[in-house]
């Protein structure tokens, strides 16, 4: 059975009383350490048919928005992000590939990231490669991208640490030798797996025993997080209800 993960703003039984504790969030920028260059003005750019990053994960974590760097103070760009899981990292990496998360939301304002949330968190598996990726039909005021393509330029795959970033795309193929700028948005803090979950007032997407959910309580080793945890979450899919659950410390991060 395939356990599930969760990033929840959950209300939590600790030091005596019940504290609300908001997921907490952390960017990664897909920069392949090249400089990063203003290529066009007034100009969609290839962002039509999307242009995204593709990298392979280096552990699990919790995607949960996407951000791109770019300017558009005049007109909004009406961005869908798209997630895949893939099973090609060269060519059309899209051959076989897996729609595993999407968003829709406006970037708009002076040159940099903008982020866009994620309909729901996407669980990234450690050794999975994936596809992230903007469109947009709009024109942006500026376009900027990186030289990085292992074809062109010979440039290797990059260690980010969380993920190793492998190439650019165009359309979904990585037959192009520029890169957008795009970085994760991804869950930390501390990370517990579910013991006991119990739906209630009508709540039924509950959180199952072995599932995992992350509390956003700030850690910098897992010693930071409390051991075990118990209280009462939000309904995961919205609506009524709530669940009760009960939780042993797992990982920071």
């Amino acid at each position: 059975m395939k356990h599930r993960r969760f990033t929840i703003a959950a209300a939590l039984l600790a030091c005596g009383g019940w504290v609300v504790a908001p997921a907490a969030a952390d960017e990664l920028k897909l920069d392949p350490g090249k400089p990063i260059k203003h290529y066009t003005s007034n100009s969609n750019d290839g962002y039509s048919t999307g242009r995204g990053m593709v990298f392979t994960a280096q552990e699990s974590f919790e995607l949960t928005g996407l951000g791109l760097y770019t300017k558009a103070e005049s007109t909004p760009l009406n961005a869908t992000l798209e997630v895949y899981k893939i099973v090609v990292t060269r060519g059309n990496v899209l051959a076989g590939a897996t729609l595993v998360g999407k968003g829709t939301g406006p970037l708009r304002g002076p040159l940099e990231y903008h982020n866009v949330d994620l309909d729901a968190a996407v669980n990234i598996e450690d050794g999975a490669s994936y596809l992230v990726r903007f469109l947009y039909p709009e024109a942006a005021q500026e376009n900027w991208f990186y030289d990085f393509d292992p074809v062109r330029f010979g440039d290797p795959p990059v260690d980010l640490g969380l993920v190793l970033l492998i190439d650019g795309t165009q359309g979904g193929n990585t037959g192009n030798f520029v890169a957008p700028p795009i970085q994760l948005v991804y869950s930390s803090g501390c990370k517990y797996t579910i013991k006991k979950s119990k739906a209630k007032g009508g709540c039924n997407t509950c959180p199952a025993k072995g599932d995992s959910f992350s509390s956003g309580q700030d850690c910098e080793v897992v010693e930071d997080c409390d051991k075990k945890v118990k209280g009462k979450i939000s309904c995961p899919g919205g609506g009524n209800g709530f669940c009760k659950i009960k939780g042993k410390r797992s990982s920071c991060g």
